[in-house]
This record gives structure tokens, C-alpha cells and sequence, in this order.
């Protein structure tokens, strides 16, 4: 008798909750159309933002090197050409733009001399490959070696004879990881990292071209969400109803 009782009990259950299913379904379905077009421009405007907003942060990076190198009483914008050059054949090796402007501005203000900067960018990579260090650190090493300060590199194998100069730490340097950038460039991790950063710096050359239009997209995409609100609501009305 208790079974009858409690399977009676469900089957009024299901009748009863049968027409608020249904409409909860039919809603369900009318939503869909619209949430999948709320996703999509979801996933875009995230899409837009990463790219906008790297194309912003390499604009500000080479803002920071421009600033330390016109410290130095030098002009940058004769030097931007050269500069880029640079950044194309780190580019090659799987460097982002930001991570080369960024250790050239290091060594920019360790030396106090663009030139030398970029006279030494080579050996910065080399020791970062072969050391497995980022490039930052490696620039550190390098333009302090450079002024002198050579003590620290006997924990990265380059060892001195007592008084060295900044001339010699810099051959010893190259003797030891010349090459070491191409030569992990053409490993599969490295074609990888190439890959990867090739990627990367598309998505900022078209974030580039789309700053000029990322307030008016963003608008027009606030309107759509503005739209979306009244079925969203009817939805929340219909399950709160049930």
C-alpha cells in the first residue's frame, strides 16, 4: 500500500509540474538563438581586447626604450629603423618584440650607450638560450659584464682571470654561448616558440588596426547586450513562476 501511495503521489507530481515544464522548455528554446549570439560576441570581445591591448603594451614598451635612449642625449626616431631591424631578427629567433625592446632598454641604462645596447643584444641571447634564462636576466648579466662587473659570472661557467676587464668577460662570454639562440631556434621547442610568437604578434599588428575602431565595436556591442535584457528577464520570470 505504501508503493501505490508514494507512486501516486509522483504521478500527480508529474502532472502538475508538466505545464510549467513545458513552457520552461519552449523558453529554453526561444533563449537559445540569443545565448549563442551572446557567447559568440563574448569569445570576439575578449578576442578584441588581448589584441588591442598588446598592441598597446608593445607601444609602450618602445615608448620606455625611446624615453631611456633620448636620456642618453641620443634622438630615437632616427634610430627606430634599426631598432625594428632588430626586433625582426630576435623575431626570428622566437623573441617577442616587448622582451628585445625591453633588454635593450636594461642595457640602454646600464651602459648609458644605445649603440653598445645593441652591440651586445647578440651575446644577450645567446646566454639566455644556452643558460635557459629569459631574456631580461640575461641582459642584466650581460650589460653589467660589460661595465665591468664581472664576479657573478662564475656561476654561469665563464671563468676569469683575476682582473679581467669587461673586454675579456664579453669574448669569454661569446666563446662559450655564441650560437646557442640559432642553434635552439631550429630545435622543435624552439620552432614551437617561433610559432607561438609569430601568432602573437599578428593578433597585435591587427590589434593595431583595430584601436581606431575598438570604441565603436565595443559600443555597438553594449546595445546588443542591452537588447538581450528583456528576453533574459522574460526567462528568469518564467522559471521564477514555474
Amino acid at each position: 500500500m505504501a508503493s501505490e501511495a508514494a507512486l501516486d503521489l509522483i504521478a500527480r507530481l508529474r502532472d502538475e509540474a508538466s505545464p510549467g515544464l513545458a513552457s520552461l522548455g519552449q523558453a529554453l528554446k526561444g533563449m537559445l538563438p540569443g545565448l549563442a549570439a551572446a557567447a559568440s560576441l563574448g569569445a570576439m570581445a575578449m578576442a578584441l581586447k588581448n589584441m588591442v591591448m598588446a598592441a598597446g603594451e608593445e607601444e609602450a614598451v618602445m615608448a620606455r626604450l625611446g624615453i631611456t635612449v633620448a636620456n642618453t642625449g641620443v634622438a630615437f626616431e632616427p634610430l627606430r629603423g634599426k631598432t625594428e631591424q632588430l626586433t625582426a631578427a630576435m623575431r626570428a629567433l622566437g623573441t617577442e618584440d616587448e622582451a628585445t625592446m625591453g633588454a635593450l632598454t636594461s642595457l640602454t641604462q646600464i651602459t648609458g650607450d644605445y649603440a653598445k645596447a645593441q652591440a651586445l643584444l647578440p651575446i644577450v641571447a645567446d646566454m639566455a638560450a644556452a643558460k635557459q634564462m629569459d631574456l631580461a636576466s640575461a641582459a642584466m648579466l650581460v650589460g653589467r659584464a660589460a661595465m665591468g662587473s664581472v664576479d657573478t659570472l662564475k656561476r654561469y661557467g665563464i671563468v676569469l682571470r683575476d682582473g679581467a676587464t669587461a673586454a675579456e668577460a664579453l669574448t669569454a662570454m661569446q666563446k662559450k654561448f655564441g650560437g646557442a639562440a640559432a642553434a635552439m631556434a631550429e630545435t622543435l621547442p624552439g620552432q614551437l616558440a617561433v610559432l607561438k610568437m609569430q601568432w602573437g604578434e599578428l593578433g597585435e599588428v591587427v590589434g593595431s588596426a583595430l584601436v581606431p575602431l575598438a570604441t565603436q565595436v565595443v559600443g555597438a556591442m553594449a546595445g546588443m547586450v542591452t537588447a538581450a535584457q528583456g528576453p533574459m528577464q522574460a526567462f528568469v520570470a518564467t522559471v521564477q513562476s514555474g
